[in-house]
């Protein structure tokens, strides 16, 4: 397979990320980082956030080629965020999280004693 160009990934002044290529830039991001960019950068955390996203949604690893990272879409459980991942894209505290699930404000449900929020769920959530 012959490697596309830069351009190829440029549509109207946007950059189009596929799957794969975002659940691989989201392992080099770390969660402090993405904490620090949402009072310095808004558009630059809701970046780090989508690709956070994207790399949960489609994430899934693969090792049949040796390599940790997502190499297809592939559908998700749709209860695939933990409670810091739904506080990130929720823009709200863990603790705002946990209340919510508690509350039954937010669709969740108790695995191994921990939360377990749909993306859909944490998306389509308003306080």
């Amino acid at each position: 397979m012959m490697a596309r160009r830069a351009e190829d990934y440029i549509f109207n002044g946007v950059v189009v990320v596929p799957p794969h290529v975002a659940a691989r830039l989201a392992t080099l991001v770390s969660s402090e980082l993405r904490q620090k960019q949402r009072d310095n950068d808004p558009d630059v955390y809701a970046v780090l956030v989508a690709l956070r996203m994207v790399s949960l949604q489609y994430g899934k690893l693969s090792t049949r080629s040796g390599t940790p990272f997502a190499t297809e879409a592939e559908p998700t459980t749709g209860l695939d965020l933990g409670v810091a991942a739904a506080a990130d894209l929720m823009r709200i505290s863990r603790r705002g999280v946990r209340k919510a699930c508690e509350a039954q404000r937010l669709p969740a449900r108790r695995v191994d004693g921990r939360w377990l929020i749909s993306s859909e769920d944490a998306q389509n959530y308003h306080r």
